[in-house]
């Protein structure tokens, strides 16, 4: 994470407007197309280009009932959306065009498909809401494989998720149990996020996503109001954002609720963070390095 990590703009909705925004892509290799929204509310994925614009000519209609949680960017022209709401899991091209439906999953599993991501192979991984399971497809959404997160009381029961590119590792958050954790290519438990004192323990974890070294985890802290960044270990290391970077400064800002995030393979793009607000009021933010 670079140093000087500032504030760059933000996108708030028209006024008497309400979008439901939890997570957030990065697009590779679409030009004046840089960041994809899902808007659960109106059923659509929304594009903003570099600089904060909406770019309302490419949004991405998805129908009256597709309520869209997650999406990855799998090639240079598709897209694999979530529907959390009616358990589906989409294939389309980045201008919209359906390409398909993954498969049923073994035995109707998965009725709550919530985050998904790329893997290093070209696989995809899937969390499920309603299950303490990561589900791996292949690129065209075939079943490869279920990995287990425990069992016990607190098994792992993972929403978020994000795979590094350049380890393999896995990284899933658990907004039902409070926690976050690192995972290694088979899908085996190696950390915890943790911190050295109370007031540095995740409080609300939500999105997180690796960084473009590989070598830390970004969580969205939505009780902490904040983005955090943690070793492959689990340890605390800081907390590069923070609401109190926006400008203008207000109340609003300082007790945001970062809730999903993207990072640019492009320093100039830098970080994206979802946040929720109130009545229908979410916001986009971006982070990065000034020119």
């Amino acid at each position: 994470m670079q140093a000087d990590l500032q504030w760059r703009w933000t996108y708030k909705p028209p006024s008497g407007s309400a979008v439901l925004w939890r997570s957030a892509c990065a697009i590779s290799d679409l030009p004046g197309l840089d960041w994809l929204v899902p808007d659960a509310a109106e059923h659509r994925l929304v594009y903003f280009s570099a600089s904060g614009l909406p770019q309302w000519d490419y949004q991405v209609r998805l129908g009256f009932d597709f309520s869209p949680a997650g999406v990855c960017q799998v090639t240079n022209h598709a897209l694999w959306v979530t529907d959390w709401r009616l358990g589906r899991i989409e294939c389309r091209s980045v201008f919209g065009h359906s390409l398909g439906r993954a498969p049923p999953l073994p035995d109707g599993a998965c009725r709550s498909p919530a985050d998904i991501c790329s893997t290093r192979e070209g696989h995809l991984l899937l969390t499920d809401l309603s299950s303490s399971r990561l589900y791996r497809l292949d690129a065209e959404g075939r079943h490869l494989a279920t990995i287990e997160l425990g069992k016990g009381d607190r098994p792992l029961r993972p929403s978020y998720v994000d795979c590094c590119h350049d380890n393999g590792f896995i990284a899933v958050s658990d907004i039902e149990n409070g926690r976050a954790a690192v995972l290694n290519p088979r899908g085996d438990l190696l950390a915890f996020l943790w911190a050295a004192s109370t007031e540095d323990e995740p409080q609300q974890p939500f999105g997180l996503r690796f960084d473009v070294s590989g070598r830390h985890v970004l969580l969205c802290d939505s009780g902490a109001h904040r983005v955090a960044r943690h070793s492959l270990e689990g340890a605390f290391v800081d907390a590069p954002i923070s609401g109190g970077q926006i400008k203008p400064e207000s109340a609003e800002t300082a007790a945001w609720r970062p809730r999903g995030l993207a990072c640019s393979g492009s320093p100039a793009n830098g970080i994206c963070v979802v946040a929720a607000g109130s009545q229908g009021r979410d916001s986009l933010h971006c982070f990065g390095r000034l020119p």
